[in-house]
C-alpha cells in the first residue's frame, strides 16, 4: 500500500488527527506526513477544514494511487536490471563494460524512484 493510500485510509478513520498524531501513529517523519497530505489535497481527495480536521472529498480508487502504466514500466525496469546484473556477474565482462552496466542500472533506478 502506498503512503498516499495509507494516509487516506488513516484520515477516513481519524479525520480529527493533526500532523504530529498522524506521524506518531504511522511512524512517519513530519515532512512525510506533510508531503502525502499535500498530494491528497492537490489531487482532490481531502479538504482541510478551518479547525484542522480533514474531510474526505472523494473516494480513492486503486488506479488513482498507482496507475497501471507505472506498474508496467516498473516491471520492465526490474527485468532489465536483473538481466544487467547477470551480465555484470559474468566472468567475460570487462571492467569497462561493468562500469557501463552500473551506469545503466543507476539511470534505471533513478527512473523507478
Amino acid at each position: 500500500m502506498s503512503m498516499v493510500s495509507q494516509l487516506y485510509k488513516y484520515y477516513q478513520e481519524h479525520p480529527e488527527s493533526d500532523n504530529k498524531t498522524v506521524g506518531r501513529d504511522l511512524d512517519w517523519e513530519d515532512w512525510q506526513v506533510k508531503q502525502q497530505k499535500c498530494k491528497l489535497k492537490t489531487r482532490g481527495f481531502i479538504t482541510v477544514n478551518d479547525d484542522g480536521t480533514v474531510a474526505i472529498a472523494r473516494p480513492m480508487a486503486l488506479e488513482d494511487v498507482e496507475p497501471v502504466t507505472r506498474k508496467y514500466k516498473l516491471e520492465i525496469y526490474r527485468g532489465l536490471i536483473a538481466e544487467m546484473r547477470e551480465r555484470l556477474e559474468s566472468e567475460n565482462t570487462t571492467n569497462k563494460e561493468a562500469i557501463e552496466i552500473c551506469r545503466e542500472i543507476r539511470i534505471m533506478m533513478k527512473e523507478i524512484f
